[in-house]
């Protein structure tokens, strides 16, 4: 039996390792393609002679190759599971908030209208990876602009921040059905939530609505 136990232990390590062997080469393999997307975006940003509307949809191109280089390294991140001391600095996250908003906002002007920040007295600091919580953000808004033409609310406290939006989603409270209805900004929302010892959870808001919510103390 302890022989049998043994071998199945190690057929899982041998798993668990392949698996984040093929996460870490396909992320490293992918930053090659993303890096290409936002070096030509700003060389045609620096030759400036676009039209308004071309300028438009260049921020939303950088905008979402941003996102998508800023995914890879979070993946690639989670896949060593370390946590480096050294990013792990005083944080806070209205201003990480206020930061993204004014990120998606910049690159998506029609976003400004649909993005409501409730501002709040609370703005203490935390010892966290502001890096990672920017992910965090701008996936849990980006998915809320993305999958709805409604208002995306956003509201904090010194312990919760909400995400409230009009996806249409059924109770989804776990890693597996947050992954499997929206993608993989909400998944990676839920390893960056475990990453940093954080409860993250997304629930009905509503007939039609959804209610992100992060616990950070």
């Amino acid at each position: 039996i302890a022989a049998a136990f043994n071998d199945y232990l190690s057929q899982v390590q041998e798993t668990m390792a392949r698996e984040r062997s093929l996460t870490m080469l396909a992320s490293h393999e992918l930053r090659t393609p993303a890096a290409v997307i936002l070096g030509a975006c700003e060389v045609l940003e620096k030759r400036d002679d676009m039209s308004d509307q071309d300028k438009v949809t260049l921020n939303r191109i950088m905008s979402a190759a941003i996102l998508i280089s800023d995914n890879i390294n979070a993946i690639l991140l989670l896949a060593r599971k370390k946590k480096s001391g050294a990013d792990t600095i005083e944080t806070s996250i209205a201003s990480c908030i206020k930061k993204e908003v004014h990120n998606i906002t910049e690159a998506d002007e029609s976003a400004g209208a649909r993005i409501e920040v409730i501002e709040s007295d609370c703005d203490s600091l935390i010892l966290t990876d502001p890096t990672m919580v920017s992910i965090l953000l701008r996936n849990l808004i980006t998915n809320g602009l993305n999958h709805n033409s409604g208002k995306v609310v956003i509201s904090y406290t010194d312990t919760e921040i909400h995400i409230v939006d009009n996806t249409g989603n059924s109770s989804i409270d776990s890693k597996t059905q947050a992954s499997s209805s929206s993608g993989l900004g909400l998944y990676i929302v839920t390893l960056v939530c475990e990453f940093l010892s954080w409860e993250f959870s997304l629930t009905p808001s509503g007939d039609t609505g959804s209610s992100a919510k992060i616990l950070y103390r």
